[in-house]
């Protein structure tokens, strides 16, 4: 098993900053593996491994895509539906955002729900 440490992610934020022409979808799921468990990195070493996937349009491949996507599916978890005529279920569509700077107003009514009281979960 890999040792996921905040010195181990400095290599792989090392990588993307210095040459994100050879960053890997292989690379980008071992990143994801460290942010999510706690302690196995530094909240500046994520700011700037997202600015860093920003800055080199690493979010926008295909390849990358596809891995993190991967990634995010396999640790989801699955919303327990007991009697969906009682329970106060919102599904919130959206894709996160267009690229062109605007309110993103599917995340805002997610907020909002949830703070209702309704349990907003994402079905797919």
């Amino acid at each position: 098993m890999a040792e996921y440490t905040p010195e181990s992610f400095k290599i792989l934020l090392g990588k993307l900053v210095k040459t994100p022409e050879h960053f890997t979808p292989e690379d980008l799921k071992l990143a994801l593996h460290h942010i999510f468990i706690p302690d196995a990195t530094l909240p500046a070493q994520m700011g700037a491994f997202l600015a860093a996937l920003h800055i080199a349009r690493l979010e926008r491949r295909p390849g990358s895509l596809a891995a993190a996507a991967q990634f995010l599916g396999a640790r989801s978890l699955k919303a327990t539906i007991e009697d969906g005529e009682a329970d106060f279920i919102v599904d919130i569509v959206g894709t996160g955002g267009d690229g062109h700077n605007t309110f993103n107003v599917s995340t805002t009514a997610a907020m909002v729900a949830a703070g209702a009281g309704a349990r907003v979960i994402k079905v797919g």
